[in-house]
């Protein structure tokens, strides 16, 4: 990450959100010479407030914010890809490619990476989804918005809704594609259990962002549920198909459950 800031001229500060109570992260802020701030409350939204709330009290004035996981590598070029997005539109939101790195022998039922992998889109087209971490936001937006990240969101969902807020108050999100950063699969990433229970999570997370965002959330549910209903009856229809094909049907079983435990309320998202 030092290495990306020498490759700009803008003025750039790296900093370090340490979300573990024991602190872990501080000798690797210090050696990157980097802002350090320790936030106790557990959970993601919690240290991603914590970043907001600094750069929006800060004296200094900061242009933009980059979001980053520390499971995130910055590819060769990545912040200048930002810097020039920002000259084509600095009042929207940026975000970038994240692909997996597929560094190990992949499952027959993760053909090419598909359980890891995100969609991709032109450069600088508009887009509805962003995921977590290599997004950038301009500081003006957050001034104006006052937006802060859901803490009600224990494991996931809480950038969905984050952004969900932003463009349902009218700003856009658009793709940086040459942005691009390299995510690790750890090893427990790597097992159709996991997949499964991420399918559900992210359908259960997804309800309760309807619920809090939409006029008529039980109807946009239901849709969700009549379509994953009938992806699924295809899929029976089409025979048992190989191992990639049951794998992504058993996901799709999950996320259905997901979708029917938020649309009944028999989960209410904290629970998972």
């Amino acid at each position: 990450m030092a290495s990306q800031m020498q490759t700009v001229a803008n003025r750039v500060e790296l900093i370090v959100v340490d979300n573990d109570p024991h602190k872990s992260a501080y000798a690797v802020a210090r050696e990157a010479a980097a802002i350090y701030l320790p936030e106790e409350a557990t959970g993601i939204a919690h240290a991603r407030n914590r970043a907001l709330t600094y750069v929006t009290e800060s004296t200094t004035r900061f242009a933009s914010l980059i979001f980053f996981d520390d499971d995130q590598t910055p590819r060769s070029g990545w912040l200048r890809a930002f810097v020039r997005a920002m000259d084509i539109d600095p009042t929207c939101v940026w975000t970038g490619p994240v692909r997996p790195t597929l560094d190990f022998d992949v499952p027959e039922w993760a053909a090419e990476g598909w359980p890891w992998s995100r969609p991709e889109y032109s450069d600088t087209q508009v887009v509805n989804t962003v995921g977590n971490g290599n997004v950038l936001i301009p500081l003006s937006l957050l001034r104006e918005s006052q937006v802060a990240y859901a803490t009600e969101f224990t494991s996931m969902g809480e950038d969905t809704d984050f952004f969900w807020n932003l463009r349902s108050s009218g700003y856009q999100v658009r793709y940086a594609a040459s942005a691009i950063a390299d995510e690790d699969v750890p090893p427990t990433r790597r097992t159709l259990e996991w997949a499964s229970e991420r399918a559900y999570n992210s359908a259960l997370a997804w309800t309760m962002i309807v619920h809090r965002r939409e006029r008529r959330p039980r109807v946009r549910i239901a849709m969700a549920i009549c379509k994953k209903i009938a992806a699924l009856a295809g899929a029976i229809f089409v025979g048992r198909g190989t191992s990639v094909r049951r794998a992504r049907r058993l996901c799709d079983r999950k996320a259905l459950r997901g979708l029917l435990e938020g649309f009944t309320g028999t989960n209410d998202g904290r629970r998972r």
